[in-house]
């Protein structure tokens, strides 16, 4: 076949010539009405009238578009209207649609879903009150015992003799402590024997606690010692008697403020100087129980009737007689019954102070980590066939350790105290002023030798204190601190 070829008919480029000229002869005539001074007034005449007649129509549009939506109002609100799947879809708005038929019923259900967060908001805000005003510092109690729970102070007093007497975790202190607990099941007429007490070490963990374990060997001399014993032991170590606890001071709380808003004023303008200014008076409140119950505060929120109307609070008894609502109270407490018996009216008369007792001997949190018991026969001829409980538990008593911050805290006080400046002491900056100092001792002339020799000393332990310094705990951290105040203070290197 013959090729056949095919060819391309050339593009032509079209050009049209714009003429300039006759573009601006067409506009000179508008150009020179706006530019002629006389027509100032006509401009402005002009302008105004078709600003008018831009709001006219957009005034008529936008009425005519209101008048079709409210002819179309029924229609609107109404949700079948609208494609709802997506509302119908979600979990939080499929129990809303299903109950509503408008806009309205959804805007309704929104509002009342508000109040209802509002309202639980309120009441979980109220039950956490008493934990962090008053319970937090009971049930874990802070390891750095240098500083007040409340008004952070740090007492610098603590050192030396007065550290090993009032410091709470030291050895002799918890074995006192722990050997009473046992002892002491909170009745006069049974008593446990202690033949042996362990105190393990103080760890911190990085969440910011501390436990201590401990190991106690006992005899409970009865079934009923011994089962008390048990019960007292459970009271911080399971979660139901503590909320229990939590409940009780939930109404508790409620009723001082219900009863005791003058007493409560008082407070405020008495611990203001010590707390400060423009606290919630919760804060007051956990504050003067607290100093109640574990310091020398008077009593001024705590009586019969709070405790009497607290229990009827929390029973929902009002319309009960009293004996009986203590006797359901009783029930209901019957895990924390040493704790539910002594604060009953019907059974004791001073109910205030065995409320504050109680607290005052309440165990921070533990976990029991193994008990063992057997039964034996008593030794003694006389009671030969009565049965004794011999056991051994050990149980991790809890806290809030220290934090990084507190020992910051606390080597600035120190500085303060040592240099009478913003400056904190550090193991760095005490052995670079005992190294000093030891310069200017060897340059002086007729220098005291033993001063001398005592400079060298604590140049030695501060070389060891710089090497373990950084692995030791927190709480070993703050002894050093304070140990090396005193040293370098003992040895006239304080201003």
């Amino acid at each position: 076949m013959e090729e056949k070829k095919i060819q391309e008919t050339p593009k032509i480029k079209i050009s049209v010539p714009i003429n300039m000229d006759k573009i601006k002869a067409f506009f000179e005539p508008v150009l020179r009405f706006f530019h002629d001074k006389n027509n100032s007034g006509k401009v402005v005449l002009l302008l105004a009238v078709l600003s008018v007649v831009g709001a006219v129509y957009l005034i008529s549009s936008v009425y005519s578009t209101l008048q079709t939506l409210n002819a179309k109002t029924p229609e609107l609100i109404n949700l079948t209207t609208y494609d709802t799947t997506t509302l119908s879809t979600n979990r939080i708005t499929k129990e809303a649609l299903s109950f509503s038929t408008s806009i309205y019923d959804l805007i309704k259900k929104d509002d009342e879903v508000k109040q209802d967060i509002e309202k639980y908001t309120k009441y979980m805000r109220d039950l956490q009150l008493p934990y962090e005003n008053f319970l937090e510092y009971v049930y874990l109690p802070s390891l750095n015992v240098w500083k007040d729970v409340y008004t952070n102070q740090i007492n610098t007093d603590m050192i030396g003799t007065n550290f090993l007497k009032k410091n709470p975790y030291n050895d002799v202190v918890l074995l006192q402590k722990w050997s009473d607990f046992f002892k002491d099941v909170g009745d006069n007429n049974e008593f446990n024997d202690v033949s042996d007490v362990s105190i393990g070490d103080i760890t911190e963990t990085p969440d910011g606690y501390f436990s201590i374990p401990i190991t106690v060997a006992f005899t409970a001399n009865s079934k009923r010692s011994f089962l008390m014993l048990v019960d007292k032991l459970s009271v911080t170590s399971n979660r139901n008697t503590l909320s229990l606890i939590d409940e009780f001071f939930y109404y508790l709380r409620q009723e001082i403020k219900k009863q005791k808003q003058p007493e409560i004023a008082s407070l405020v303008a008495d611990y203001s100087s010590v707390l400060g200014l423009g606290l919630a008076e919760d804060t007051y409140i956990g504050y003067a129980l607290y100093n109640r119950i574990f310091g020398s505060g008077e009593n001024t929120l705590i009586d019969d009737s709070v405790i009497e109307q607290s229990i009827k609070g929390l029973m929902f008894c009002d319309n009960v007689d009293m004996n009986q609502c203590y006797y359901q109270f009783r029930e209901k407490y019957r895990d924390i019954a040493v704790f539910a018996y002594s604060i009953s009216k019907d059974l004791n008369n001073d109910v205030v102070a065995n409320f504050k007792n109680f607290f005052a001997t309440l165990p921070p949190i533990t976990t029991i980590q193994n008990f063992t018991f057997d039964k034996v026969k008593s030794s003694d001829l006389n009671n030969f066939n009565t049965l004794k409980y011999q056991g051994k538990v050990t149980i991790n008593i809890y806290g809030k350790g220290i934090s990084q911050e507190e020992i910051d805290q606390i080597a600035l006080v120190l500085g303060k105290q040592c240099f009478g400046e913003e400056k904190t002491i550090s193991v760095d900056e005490a052995l670079s002023l005992v190294n000093n100092a030891i310069v200017r001792q060897s340059d002086a002339a007729g220098a005291d030798r033993s001063k001398t020799q005592d400079l060298l000393e604590l140049k030695t332990i501060l070389d060891n204190v710089v090497t373990e310094y950084p692995t030791i705990s927190n709480y070993k951290k703050i002894i050093r601190l304070f140990e090396m105040w005193r040293m370098l203070d003992d040895n006239g290197l304080c201003q």
